[in-house]
C-alpha cells in the first residue's frame, strides 16, 4: 500500500514529479472524496456541483489539470458528492480504484462525513495508492495529534503547512510529550510517501523525534 502526503494538491511542480511519477500511470482510476468543506461554504448538492461538477467544477478543474500531467485523463476520475452519496455504489466503487484522493479543508467533518456514509470499514480494507492534501493527509494516520483518522498509518505524526511559528511548535512539542512518537512536518514545498514501511521525504520537510529540543 502507498501513502502521498501532500500539503497541497498541486502536486505536479518538477520537483514532485521524479517521485510520485513512479506510483501514477496513466490507465488509473481515481476516486476522488471532497468531503472537508465547511457546511456554510457548500450546503448543498447544487454548491458543490459548481465547484467540483467534473466539467466546469471551479476546483475539480485544477486536480483534474494535475492528474492530466501524469497522463491521467478526467474520464477515468471521478468525484463523490457528498449530498447524495450511493454507499453501496461506492462500496464496489473503493476496491476497483487505483487511486483514492482525499481533499483538503477540515479533518473532524471529512471523518465524520466517512463515517456518516458508514465507509470507514471499506475505506480500511482498501489496498492500493492513497493520496490527499492536508486534512486529506492527516486523515490517512490512527490519529492526528489528538484526533482520530482511518488509521492507514501509525507510529508518526503529520504537521502540513509547517512554517515555524510558534503554535506549530508548541502543537508538535505536545504530541512529542504525549504521544512519544516522531513528527514530520512538511514545508511548503515537501511531501512525504510512504510505500509499505518504508518513508520518503520529498522536497523540504523536517523530522522532530521524541526528546529532542525544538
Amino acid at each position: 500500500m502507498v501513502h502521498i502526503l501532500l500539503n497541497t494538491f498541486r502536486f505536479a511542480e518538477p520537483w514532485y514529479q521524479p517521485t510520485i511519477g513512479r506510483y501514477l500511470k496513466p490507465e488509473m482510476k481515481v476516486l476522488v472524496f471532497p468531503f472537508a468543506f465547511r457546511p456554510e461554504q457548500i450546503p448543498s448538492a447544487e454548491a458543490w456541483g459548481k465547484r467540483y461538477h467534473p466539467v466546469d467544477g471551479i476546483f475539480s478543474r485544477g486536480l483534474a489539470e494535475v492528474f492530466r500531467k501524469y497522463g491521467i485523463p478526467i474520464s477515468q476520475i471521478e468525484w463523490v458528492n457528498y449530498y447524495n452519496a450511493d454507499t453501496e455504489a461506492l462500496e464496489r466503487k473503493i476496491p476497483e480504484s487505483d487511486i483514492l484522493y482525499f481533499c483538503g479543508g477540515e479533518p473532524d467533518l471529512l471523518l465524520r462525513r466517512l463515517e456518516k456514509l458508514h465507509l470507514v470499514e471499506p475505506l480500511k480494507h482498501y489496498q492500493g495508492i492513497v493520496m490527499g492534501d492536508s486534512a486529506g493527509a492527516v486523515i490517512q494516520f490512527d490519529r492526528y495529534h489528538d484526533q482520530l483518522g482511518l488509521g492507514y498509518l501509525r507510529g508518526f505524526d503529520l504537521e502540513v503547512h509547517y512554517t515555524g511559528e510558534a503554535e506549530q511548535i508548541k502543537t508538535i512539542q505536545h504530541i512529542l510529550r504525549t504521544h512519544r512518537r516522531p513528527v514530520f512536518a512538511l514545508k511548503p514545498n515537501g511531501a512525504l510517501v510512504v510505500d509499505q514501511d518504508e518513508i520518503h521525504s520529498i522536497g523540504d520537510t523536517v523530522c522532530f523525534l521524541p526528546h529532542q529540543e525544538i
